[in-house]
């Protein structure tokens, strides 16, 4: 997988993964902003890591 591929889905999946971050904070009232702002770090972060994870390249044999 190339840079560009590579950037561009990690930049597609985290946008996803705010996008329904976004839509279920919306819906929960009793969070504050700080609470959310932090929960759509920690989320972000998670979601790279995993990312970084599985494009990681295979060992040489």
């Amino acid at each position: 997988m190339d840079a560009a591929t590579r950037i561009s889905s990690e930049a597609g999946y985290v946008s996803y993964l705010a996008g329904v971050l976004y839509s279920t904070n919306v819906c929960d009232s009793l969070m504050t902003i700080g609470e959310m702002s932090r929960t759509d770090n920690d989320t972000l972060s998670l979601a790279r890591q995993s990312i970084n994870l599985a494009h990681r390249p295979s060992p040489a044999p």
